[in-house]
């Protein structure tokens, strides 16, 4: 078997986070104003129907940009 040449890390804000739908990553408890991992250590930053329910939208993008590398690519879902 090959393995994957990708690291999965995933930060939730769930009270309650089940480990089975999530068996290949390092999980993390945040809210956002703080994302808790160092400076340009992503590729990717996928969120999904998260910043409609943002309250400090400009601190977390800025987290966001933050932990981005420079020629990482955000992916963001938004409901209506």
């Amino acid at each position: 078997m090959i393995e994957p040449a990708i690291e999965v890390s995933r930060v939730d804000q769930l009270t309650k986070i089940d480990t089975a739908l999530f068996d290949d990553g390092i999980i993390k408890k945040m809210n956002g104003n703080t994302i808790p991992f160092d400076s340009a250590s992503f590729d990717y930053v996928i969120n999904n129907q998260v910043m409609e329910h943002v309250e400090n939208l400009g601190t977390v993008l800025a987290e966001i940009q933050r932990v981005l590398k420079s020629d990482g690519v955000v992916l963001s879902f938004i409901s209506q």
